[in-house]
């Protein structure tokens, strides 16, 4: 038994590091223009919108740097999409639609964490984009998986327990 406790110890702190990986999942980040709750909810509509658009475009992508590139290729599109979304439920404002890297923190998609770091990403400020964000993965697609409604408890981890976790899945294969 303890044998078996040293091997899962070494193993978290021997197991190679994906830090470095050369392509990085595509984020999506849509910016309320307030905190009001008609802002709030243009937000919503503007990223329902533009996630069904961006899917469209990067359906045929076969990774995140080709989803990317499409994506970047096709900003005027998405912006288009986002204004008559917007639109649609009175606002008149300015939205601005662009690709650059961002820092995102932590976020757990079901049993799969996306570490905290910079991303490439799709970003959408609707008027002065000073409200509440609304954020997730774009490619691969994750922005409605494990989405949490107010029912939902609060789930807290730690990268120990996470890469534990991972070892035992594999030792158990």
């Amino acid at each position: 038994m303890h044998r078996f406790f040293i091997i899962i110890i070494l193993s978290v702190f021997l197991l190679p590091s994906h830090a470095k990986c050369e392509t990085l999942p595509v984020r999506l980040h849509v910016v309320a223009e307030d905190d009001s709750a008609e802002s709030q909810e243009i937000k919503i509509i503007v990223k329902n919108a533009v996630i069904q658009k961006a899917r469209s475009i990067i359906r045929s992508a076969e990774s995140e740097s080709e989803a990317y590139s499409m994506l970047i290729s096709t900003l005027d599109g998405i912006r288009a999409c986002a204004r008559n979304a917007a639109a649609e439920c009175g606002f008149t404002g300015e939205i601005e639609v662009l690709a650059a890297r961002e820092e995102f923190p932590a976020r757990l998609y079901g049993n799969m964490l996306m570490k905290e770091g910079e991303y490439p990403s799709l970003i959408v400020k609707i008027g002065e984009g000073e409200g509440k964000n609304w954020w997730c993965v774009i490619y691969p697609d994750l922005c409605y998986y494990g989405e949490k409604t107010k029912e939902d408890e609060i789930r807290f981890y730690s990268k120990f327990g996470y890469w534990i976790q991972r070892f035992l899945d594999r030792w158990s294969k």
